[in-house]
């Protein structure tokens, strides 16, 4: 189970001009508390100053038009970067107790299974054709999926006792042990990039290929989808 932190992305993601209110929130619950928080690598006076700044800047960009990005921006920045400093220092201080985290101002990430459940079975997985010796599988978006990682088979779909244990791809035997897939299977093609959209080049026109999916988070690995087929042209 990952050890629970500051959210970098609670702060790194926001819409243009809001990057003072979590840097308050900050502020206020690391300077108010010189126990917790003894020895900041920031001052409290350089911190104030880089969210003045940033404040300053971005009502001269808002009033003076796009000629005024450029400070904004390098303020954005300065303030962006002491608050990863000061994450970083809450982090070593917290060991991953939520309580000291939020104390301090940030927000904790998720750190337990129950808050992200391993990813469903992976449905509505469709084929279709590109240009010739192209296909395109893609599924809808599914909940708890952080990476889609798809299979495709020449000829036949996977086989039906293929499963996936601690992270692998095997095939489960009769009498209880396993096999790589690529020994029943090596012309088999594996998609791991994270998107749900894949494109597999370079196949054999007239062909029908099989494609399965299946969905990766950082709980484990889901079930295998149904397969889909689709001929090559």
């Amino acid at each position: 189970m990952a050890k629970i932190k500051c959210k970098r992305t609670a702060y790194h993601n926001l819409p243009q001009g809001q990057l003072d209110t979590p840097a308050v929130a900050v502020k206020n619950g690391i300077y108010s508390d010189n126990v917790t928080f003894p020895t900041p690598p920031i001052t409290e006076l350089a911190f104030q100053g880089f969210i003045d700044n940033f404040v300053t800047t971005y009502g001269i960009y808002q009033n003076g038009g796009s000629g005024q990005r450029g400070n904004y921006n390098l303020a954005d920045i300065a303030l962006t970067n002491a608050m990863d400093t000061m994450a970083t220092y809450v982090d070593n201080i917290a060991n991953g107790d939520v309580n000291i985290i939020t104390n301090a101002g940030f927000v904790a990430t998720k750190g337990t299974p129950s808050e992200a459940p391993a990813p469903v079975i992976i449905d509505n997985v469709v084929i279709t054709r590109g240009n010739p010796g192209q296909l395109l599988v893609e599924c809808k978006k599914q909940a708890y999926v952080d990476s889609y990682i798809c299979i495709l088979t020449p000829n036949e779909p996977t086989p039906a006792n293929m499963i996936v244990v601690d992270g692998q791809i095997v095939l489960e035997n009769d009498n209880g042990t396993t096999q790589p897939l690529a020994t029943v299977a090596p012309a088999a093609v594996i998609d791991f990039n994270k998107t749900r959209k894949k494109k597999f080049a370079g196949l054999t026109s007239g062909t029908t290929y099989y494609a399965t999916m299946f969905g990766i988070n950082a709980q484990g690995v889901g079930d295998l989808s149904e397969p889909v087929s689709k001929m090559c042209w």
